[in-house]
């Protein structure tokens, strides 16, 4: 449990430290643009493929019962989405805001540090699968919480291939084939994963340091994103780990 709560508090002053640089002006608008690109199209990507590049494999008959637990907990979690907000003292309009953030998390630049400091790199493996429901229902119902009642369900599918989706593919493939990736692959995703840990929590001091949002949006990001997960509790993904 020490060694859990040390690994929350390193990531929570991370945090800190990306706010102070932000208020020193040292980050801004621009810079959060290209850092974000840069933990999703590089750094999440490297983190999952160089889970699966490690000593020993993780275990291949684990990817169908995730998967099952991933999307029963989806099924739970967009059930509670839908029916909360109708009982907490909020405006109309911000239902929809709320909504969203009962359902889903901020996995990629939340999650998957997360598990990475406490279960290990290995873990982040088992915690992409867990997440496909997330990523595939996102889009869905992500959508319809915002723009309410007047924006139909759709997929688009783009979402099936972006770049941490895509690295999921292949890690489960590495896996189920048994494949040992050589060093001259596995060495630049194991360097590139070391950044993203820091990038990603930096990057969260931008809710609260900059306008870019409303106070109140700000606000609710900021408190769903970090202080549940930080200090209050394990998101989903994180507890169905700890079950394992």
């Amino acid at each position: 449990m020490d060694a859990i709560v040390t690994q929350m508090i390193i990531l929570f002053i991370l945090v800190i430290i990306g706010y102070f640089l932000n208020k020193k002006k040292m980050m801004g608008a621009d810079f959060d643009r290209k850092l974000s690109g840069l933990v999703i199209n590089v750094t999440c990507p490297s983190l999952i493929l160089s889970s699966v590049m490690g000593d020993a494999l993780p275990d291949k008959e684990l990817i169908v019962p995730l998967l099952l637990v991933g999307f029963a907990t989806y099924v739970v979690l967009i059930g509670a989405a839908f029916l909360l907000p109708r009982y907490l003292p909020v405006k109309l309009s911000e239902r929809g805001i709320y909504s969203f953030m009962l359902a889903f998390g901020n996995v990629g630049f939340i999650g998957y540090p997360i598990v990475a400091s406490i279960f290990g790199s290995s873990a982040v493996f088992y915690a992409s699968i867990l997440n496909f429901p997330s990523t595939l229902l996102v889009f869905v119902f992500g959508t319809l919480f915002i723009a309410g009642s007047q924006e139909k369900m759709q997929f688009d599918w783009r979402t099936l291939y972006c770049p941490a989706m895509i690295a999921s593919y292949l890690s489960i493939i590495i896996v189920v084939t048994g494949w040992i990736p050589p060093r001259v692959i596995s060495t630049p995703l194991h360097f590139a994963r070391q950044y993203y840990c820091a990038c990603s929590f930096a990057y969260h001091r931008f809710f609260h340091s900059t306008g870019t949002y409303s106070s109140n949006v700000r606000q609710s990001c900021h408190l769903h994103d970090v202080f549940p997960t930080l200090v209050l509790g394990p998101s989903p993904d994180t507890v169905s780990l700890a079950a394992l």
